[in-house]
Parts: C-alpha cells; sequence; structure tokens
C-alpha cells in the first residue's frame, strides 16, 4: 500500500514487484523447511 502513494508508477510494475516478494518468501520458507540449521 506504500506505492499508491505514487502515481508515477505504472500497476504492472507493482504487480512484478508483489510477485517477487511473494516468490522470494516462498523459496526462503521452503530453504529453511530443507534445512532447518
Amino acid at each position: 500500500m506504500t506505492f499508491v502513494s505514487m502515481p508515477w508508477l505504472p500497476v504492472s510494475i507493482l504487480y512484478v514487484i508483489q510477485c517477487a516478494a511473494l516468490l522470494s518468501m516462498g523459496v526462503s520458507v521452503i530453504l529453511t523447511w530443507a534445512d532447518p540449521h
């Protein structure tokens, strides 16, 4: 919701950032489960 205050950003870039954040979070969770140390 921080990006709503920046109207010069196209919406597609926001979706790309959101997908990248979800992917990185998912990868970190998978790596944490695979190697708990």
